[in-house]
């Protein structure tokens, strides 16, 4: 019996020691391609002190453009709800995020009475979609549509103040040319009445007939008779004077000179020795004529002396 009991213990000595955990390979192992993936996400501790609120769509509603249409029923109910209870009046403003029973019941402009329900109810509706986000992007696009709109309307009126402004700038030159062309006209016409006065005192054969100044005279008027030439006309200072400068610009020669030649041609006794008295019914008007030409020639001689 004590061999036995000998080997026994032996053997149980020999055997290695149970291990407390069992030991994990350390080499890379492919997963199995039909393995099932855990999920990403797991389902939150129901004891965290923190509570999260669902999100809240508020109801698709576009902006009413009249008090007309019919409100939806879930609003209305809400909103009258919350008129009449204050614990209605927080879970709706929860709901919408903001509180739709803080606006009274208006009277539009044109109107003698209070809105009705409905009307009231669209009114406080449009109210609430104007304070969300898509109603603040829709009246900041209205506002850019109005700015547009007053930055054409600006354009459009620039536009007709620049097209007048070259209309009357193009009147403007019309009203030039048409000066320059009347001034063109008068100068050639003093140019032709000047040369056929100065060729008349030349032509010694000229008669009885006096070449009168053709003091503002029309160049059409020129070969009317001495009497009709002059009707009319009164032989002052300034348009003898205005004759003169033209007569030397004409001819191409000095003013004083012009007005010495003149002075000397419009004495009196120059004019009765070359022309005579004239007719008996004409000649005491020939004479007065004659004597203003003088005076006002010999005005301007003493002028240029002084």
């Amino acid at each position: 019996m004590a061999p036995t009991t000998t080997t026994t213990t032996q053997q149980a000595t020999s055997l290695p020691e149970p291990s407390a955990k069992p030991t994990r390979s350390k080499r890379f192992r492919f997963k199995h391609p039909h393995a099932t993936p855990k999920p990403l996400f797991t389902k939150p501790h129901t004891n965290s002190p923190y509570t999260t609120t669902p999100h809240i769509t508020l109801p698709p509603s576009p902006p009413p453009l009249s008090l007309d249409a019919d409100p939806e029923p879930s609003f209305a109910s809400a909103l009258f709800s919350s008129l009449t209870s204050s614990s209605a009046a927080q879970f709706w403003s929860d709901i919408y995020g903001q509180p739709i029973h803080i606006y009274p019941r208006p009277i539009l402009s044109g109107q003698r009475q209070p809105l009705t329900d409905d009307e009231y109810v669209a009114y406080v509706q449009r109210r609430v979609w104007e304070n969300t986000r898509q109603g603040v992007e829709e009246r900041a696009r209205e506002r850019q549509r109005e700015k547009e709109e007053m930055q054409a309307e600006q354009r459009a009126e620039q536009r007709a103040e620049r097209h007048a402004e070259r209309q009357a700038e193009k009147e403007r030159e019309r009203e030039r040319k048409r000066k320059r062309d009347l001034e063109l006209d008068e100068e050639t016409s003093w140019q032709v009445q000047i040369r056929e006065y100065v060729a008349a005192w030349r032509d010694e054969d000229s008669g009885t007939e006096i070449p009168w100044p053709p003091c503002g005279v029309a160049a059409a008027a020129a070969a009317a008779a001495a009497a009709e030439r002059i009707e009319g006309i009164r032989f002052d200072v300034g348009s003898i004077r205005e004759f003169l400068y033209r007569e030397a610009r004409v001819m191409g020669v000095g003013f004083g000179q012009v007005v010495k030649v003149e002075r000397v041609r419009w004495h009196p006794d120059k004019i009765l020795q070359r022309f005579g008295e004239g007719e008996d019914a004409d000649r005491e008007q020939r004479m007065r004529w004659v004597g203003e030409v003088w005076r006002a020639v010999d005005e301007v001689w003493r002028g240029i002396k002084e």
